[in-house]
């Protein structure tokens, strides 16, 4: 059963892709790539926009936003086969969101004098 699932999990985008890729590029076309490119879980914590071949990706929390920068040149390849080839020519990930948060400093104890 699990082995029956595999294969439709790889056939069903190969064969809706090109469907997909035909239609005009839209928010929802984007939007749809997208989820299919990443998975659910980075889909649910992120938007995406896509203006003049750039999208930029908006991550809810700095640990999604690091990640999907990690990724960003394995998720255009993903996004290839749903968008067309060249679309996109880059992943952004606002840097504010990209940096990781600042530790405190350990406070230092007053020296006992």
């Amino acid at each position: 059963m699990l082995e029956r699932m595999d294969s439709f999990r790889q056939v069903l985008p190969a064969m809706l892709a090109p469907a997909v890729r035909q239609a005009p590029l839209t928010p929802e076309k984007v939007q749809f790539a997208w989820r299919a490119a990443c998975g659910p879980a980075i889909a649910r914590a992120t938007a995406v926009t896509l203006a003049d071949g750039i999208l930029t990706v908006t991550a809810e929390e700095g640990s999604w936003a690091r990640e999907v920068h990690r990724l960003r040149h394995d998720l255009v390849r993903r996004l290839e086969p749903w968008l067309g080839a060249g679309v996109i020519t880059r992943l952004e990930v606002p840097a504010a969101s990209t940096r990781r948060p600042r530790r405190p400093r350990p406070s230092t104890p007053p020296s006992a004098q």
